[in-house]
């Protein structure tokens, strides 16, 4: 099956300006001028993509069973979650000694909540469990939604359920929570902000897939001229770079890079390097996901 270098590329791309964020935050006091502010929209276009590619894989008659699916997602996102885990619990007990930072969940931190965050149940409305590597609670709410709701519906022909969830869960959030994505806020102690946006990034993502595989596409082709693409991706990079109180933007710069992921193919090709194609693999050490312990 034909691997879609470029979006490994625009992967890695957004997981160093996460890394970028989490670097400059401290440094800048998290203050709103500091660089990559706008990164937190990387975390939405992560889910996007991988509804993308997950949709991508699945569609080329791979007749794997659920149960196959789930352990392929564990085997390509628990390993480097579970050594970046042991990482922060290294750094936060040697701070301890020396008498440094020490994260606030560190000294409450209980076995059963321990336990929650290998198993991925880390921000997805379980319970009240703190997460210990930041950047990893968006890797337990991929790997949930993926599992027990894109396996099954990028499997049925319907585009109406996709269609439906996915407005349904960005109506869900503009509704309750507003334009702002920066932000965190749980509804009811089961339903949270970053399960809402991860099923309505991953279906989106579905959604694009299969607009690319109907002959309505064909309509649009005037987005994947090169002029068009690299406007596109100016545009979703100041976001990601200096978005800075324009949290009303949000919706557009969403819908610009789901124009760059359904026709980016061929109009760029710098994002097909190897370093990003590596730093946006799954299987490698992603830069979002060790910062923490960096």
């Amino acid at each position: 099956m034909r691997r879609l270098l470029h979006l490994d590329g625009i992967r890695g791309l957004l997981a160093l300006s996460v890394a970028a964020s989490h670097i400059y935050g401290p440094i800048y006091h998290w203050s709103n001028d500091r660089p990559f502010i706008g990164a937190y929209l990387a975390v939405d276009f992560f889910f996007i993509l991988s509804g993308y590619v997950l949709s991508y894989t699945l569609s080329k008659g791979d007749s794997v069973s659920w149960g196959k699916f789930i352990a392929k997602r564990l085997f390509r996102l628990w390993p480097l979650h579970a050594l970046c885990l042991i990482a922060v619990i290294a750094v936060v007990s040697n701070n301890m000694l020396i008498h440094q930072y020490v994260p606030g969940w560190w000294g409450n931190l209980t076995a059963r909540q321990l336990l929650a965050n290998v198993l991925f149940l880390q921000n997805v409305g379980v319970s009240n469990v703190p997460v210990m590597n930041d950047p990893s609670w968006s890797i337990s709410i991929e790997f949930w939604v993926s599992s027990m709701l894109l396996f099954p519906i990028a499997r049925q022909r319907s585009t109406w359920l996709p269609l439906g969830l996915a407005f349904a869960a960005w109506a869900f959030i503009f509704a309750l929570h507003g334009p702002n994505l920066m932000t965190q806020s749980d509804y009811t102690r089961y339903v949270n902000f970053g399960v809402m946006r991860g099923i309505g990034g991953m279906l989106f993502g579905n959604l694009l897939f299969r607009l690319r595989s109907t002959p309505v596409a064909p309509s649009l082709r005037l987005l994947s001229a090169q002029p068009v693409q690299v406007a596109l991706v100016m545009v979703v990079g100041w976001a990601v770079f200096y978005q800075d109180s324009r949290a009303w933007l949000d919706v557009s710069i969403i819908l610009a890079f789901g124009c760059i992921v359904l026709f980016m193919e061929g109009a760029v090709s710098d994002v097909s390097s190897r370093l990003l194609r590596w730093c946006g693999s799954e299987r490698s050490a992603s830069p979002s996901t060790c910062v923490t312990p960096l």
